[in-house]
């Protein structure tokens, strides 16, 4: 079988293919697209509710380690000012600007990122 030929028998052999793989929409087809789609929705669904569901629970975290840390700064500031502890003024200052700038920076760029803006216009 020389070249042509064998050319001749492929060009046949996709054309009997194209035949039988017809671009018409069938009933099934539009079915299988239907279906297609809803699991597709339905991935997004459940995407979204897993999401929300772990944004929640590192919400809740978030909330938790920000309050101990301020608690803990009050609770140094306290016992500074009863003369439990022994702290120079400055070191005070530093401490609670330090702590004050952390802990809003903190839970600022967390909360942005767990609770990112939409900004999709209606």
């Amino acid at each position: 079988m020389d070249f042509k030929e064998e050319k001749k028998s492929v060009e046949q052999a996709m054309k009997k293919m194209v035949k039988q793989v017809s671009s018409e929409e069938t009933d099934l087809s539009r079915q299988e697209i239907e279906d297609y789609d809803l699991e597709a929705k339905r991935a997004l669904v459940l995407s979204a509710y897993q999401d929300i569901k772990e944004r929640k629970r590192y919400a809740f975290w978030i909330f938790l380690m920000v309050l101990v840390w301020l608690i803990s700064i009050v609770g140094i500031i306290i016992t500074c000012g009863m003369g439990l502890l022994n702290i120079s003024d400055p070191v005070q200052l530093g401490l609670v600007g330090a702590t004050t700038v952390n802990v809003t920076t903190f839970f600022v760029i967390v909360t942005k990122y767990l609770f990112p803006s939409n900004n999709i216009k209606p």
